[in-house]
């Protein structure tokens, strides 16, 4: 006697979501991690002058950021940095990006000798283009 193998049954072929889901979570993740928002250089505590030529910048990104409370420290992000290792750290960017474009960002009770000595270091270090922050008077 003879045996006939029963049939299988062939499932329809579909499309797998789950790969495709892990695969948007994880890049969604890496992207979250390794993104570098420009707000997180801009101190929100500085209150920045009035100009009634003030303009948006068209292009916000590459730019590195200082900022200079009312007491006149330099900050990068909310760190406390000295004129020295202000200096250094913009060298050593100038290496790494010779048309590096500072953006400067000065509390508008900050006197203008602390934006002269930001000016000085800015220029030894050899800065291509330094842009100031104001807002737009209404």
């Amino acid at each position: 006697m003879s045996r006939r193998k029963p049939k299988k049954r062939e499932s329809p072929v579909s499309f797998q979501l789950t790969p495709m889901i892990d695969m948007t979570f994880l890049l969604l993740i890496f992207f979250m991690v390794t993104a570098r928002l420009t707000d997180e250089d801009t101190n929100q505590e500085i209150r920045l002058a009035e100009a009634p030529s003030a303009v948006e910048p068209v292009e916000r990104t590459g730019r590195f950021v200082i900022n200079v409370n009312a007491d006149g420290a330099f900050l990068l992000g909310t760190a406390e940095i000295s004129e020295a290792a202000l200096k250094r750290r913009l060298e050593a960017e100038v290496q790494r990006d010779p048309d590096l474009r500072v953006y400067l960002r000065a509390d508008r009770e900050s006197i203008y000798q602390h934006t002269k000595v930001l000016n000085k270091i800015a220029s030894e270090a050899g800065v291509a283009e330094a842009i100031y922050a104001t807002l737009q008077s209404p």
